[in-house]
């Protein structure tokens, strides 16, 4: 029903995660040569004698370029995680107000807990009301 009354490719194009997922496939292979140059790293400072200052320095050069590399892919992955459920949470919206046939004159206790998400109350003048579509309504 969403894909009917508000169309799909809106959704898609709201809550793509093409990039996120090319930017992901990205920090994968870079996550993975980092390790890769990490290792290479400490076989050649097992297998011949060096400079321990220098190794060191470029140890910790590649360490913290892997360090890098997975927070970034971990962030990603988050980003890609939150859109996905920012779109289930406004389909759920959308479907709910999809089965309202009439305006509410009334309150009705599924329609509020179908669209609501919750309400910051910060004092008796400053009520807000937040949707699960993300819109906020001061009351």
């Amino acid at each position: 029903m969403v894909q009917e009354k508000f169309g799909k490719g809106v959704l898609d194009m709201v809550y793509s995660t093409d990039e996120e997922q090319e930017k992901r496939k990205r920090l994968q292979v870079e996550l993975q040569l980092a390790a890769e140059a990490v290792q290479e790293c400490i076989k050649q400072n097992a297998a011949r004698v060096q400079d321990q200052e220098a190794y060191n320095a470029e140890y910790n050069r590649l360490a913290d370029e892997y360090e890098r590399a997975k927070q970034e892919l971990a962030d990603t992955e988050a980003a890609i995680t939150e859109k996905a459920v920012q779109r289930d949470t406004v389909e759920r919206f959308l479907e709910e107000l999809g089965k309202q046939k009439e305006p509410l004159m009334d309150f009705d206790e599924d329609a509020w807990y179908g669209l609501v998400d919750h309400m910051e109350v910060k004092s008796k003048e400053d009520i807000t009301v937040i949707f699960k579509d993300g819109t906020e309504v001061k009351a």
